[in-house]
């Protein structure tokens, strides 16, 4: 496996995604969106865009080693995000605003996850219908987002491209949106053919995909959380879970067509635990304890880099 190939698959990625995500900013400010919306749904929902990619584009190849890959990218999508990112950002005090705000994500979260492994037991058959049904799940779940009451989000008044072409007009950031998404497409595939040429390829993508897919909405937390906008950062983290529940698990049912195996779903346990530990902590106050589940990603790799040796 090329560390350069690798590499510049990555960082086109996090190109793409930053691109995407600086245009949803201003999409969501001039939809008079609030600033909970404008993270868990908007943000969330672009931001999930890589590994939804990454299954899609492994879905186009009979090749099942790649199949194989765009499974493992729609597993570990959660780890990053969910093990990691919000249970540092409460640790540090960052998560500001409303925090129970975020609880009916984390349960969704949690139950979506816990039914994952059912879907090991299903027929060839069935795994699409199932697929379709995990997506249409994520339907109520961002009409709650809207519905939800709130301050408006504040930022940016352009784009990068409307900064550049010194013409305001939402064409523009919506262009700058599909620009982004193109920059994904092309750099997921050289991502699963980089990947694929590791002698355990789902084990590789276990570890290294969520740092490639889902460490860039981290980061957009944690740079929201910098300037203020800690309502924004922890919506955003916790509305990416919601959407990788239901959304991204079923594009993966349904682009691949494949089950994950009895391997896969082992992570669910740890998943399921996290975000049942997230939703009593934040129920009870206890924000900056919540810190405590960063301690399941080191299970998490541990696990995954132990199938590497």
């Amino acid at each position: 496996m090329e560390a350069g190939a690798l590499a510049s698959a990555v960082v086109l990625m996090l190109t793409g995604t930053l691109v995407f995500v600086d245009a949803v900013e201003v999409l969501g400010r001039r939809l008079r969106l609030t600033s909970h919306a404008t993270g868990a749904l908007l943000a969330a929902a672009f931001t999930a865009f890589p590994e939804t990619f990454i299954a899609l584009v492994a879905s186009l190849s009979s090749d099942s080693v790649r199949t194989e890959i765009g499974v493992a990218s729609v597993l570990s999508a959660p780890s990053i995000t969910l093990l990691l990112g919000f249970p540092v950002l409460a640790a540090l005090g960052a998560v500001k605003g409303n925090p129970e705000r975020v609880v009916p994500l984390y349960s969704a979260f949690a139950i979506g996850t816990a039914l994952l492994p059912i879907t090991t037991l299903l027929g060839s058959g069935v795994v699409r219908p199932v697929g379709l049904a995990y997506v249409a799940a994520y339907v109520p779940i961002a009409k709650r987002i809207v519905a939800e009451e709130g301050e408006l989000m504040e930022g940016k008044e352009l784009s990068i491209a409307e900064r550049f072409t010194r013409v305001r007009h939402t064409s523009i950031a919506f262009t700058q949106a599909v620009a982004g998404l193109l920059l994904l497409t092309f750099s997921a595939d050289q991502f699963i053919s980089t990947v694929s040429l590791s002698s355990s390829p789902f084990a590789v993508a276990m570890v290294l995909s969520p740092l490639a897919t889902c460490v860039e909405e981290v980061l957009v937390a944690f740079y929201w959380a910098l300037r203020n906008k800690g309502d924004a950062a922890a919506s955003l983290l916790a509305g990416e879970n919601a959407i990788q529940a239901t959304f991204v698990y079923g594009a993966g049912l349904l682009f691949t067509g494949a089950a994950p195996t009895p391997q896969g779903v082992s992570v669910v346990p740890v998943y399921v635990l996290a975000a049942v530990v997230l939703v009593l902590m934040l129920r009870l106050g206890a924000v900056r304890a919540s810190g405590v589940v960063a301690l399941l990603y080191g299970v998490y790799l541990f696990v995954w880099s132990r199938q590497l040796l």
